[in-house]
């Protein structure tokens, strides 16, 4: 995965890079984010956007069969401007 957004798109503190976002061990079949996912019922997690650890976060956006629920770019913005709380977010009970 490569990091396809150039650096005035990106948020602060934030990254899309794959390697980054801790790559396999987090997003691999048996990475914590991947198993934490499937765990919720969210099949296929790609990682879109990670937050860097020195900013002390560790926020992800990713996508559940391809699919989010708004633009990377709304999402971005919403994270630039500091309106995180403005995300539409969906309650993800564990899988039965």
């Amino acid at each position: 995965m490569t990091n396809n957004t150039s650096s005035t798109d990106m948020p602060d503190g934030w990254t899309d890079n794959y390697e980054v976002m801790s790559g396999d061990s987090n997003w691999g079949d048996k990475g914590v984010g991947t198993l934490t996912a499937l765990h919720l019922g969210l099949a296929k997690p790609t990682p879109k956007l990670g937050q860097l650890t020195y900013t002390g976060g560790c926020l992800y956006v990713f996508d559940s069969n391809g699919q989010l629920p708004a633009s990377l770019v709304d999402i971005k913005k919403l994270i630039k401007e500091e309106k995180m709380g403005d995300m539409e977010l969906e309650d993800c009970a564990p899988a039965a």
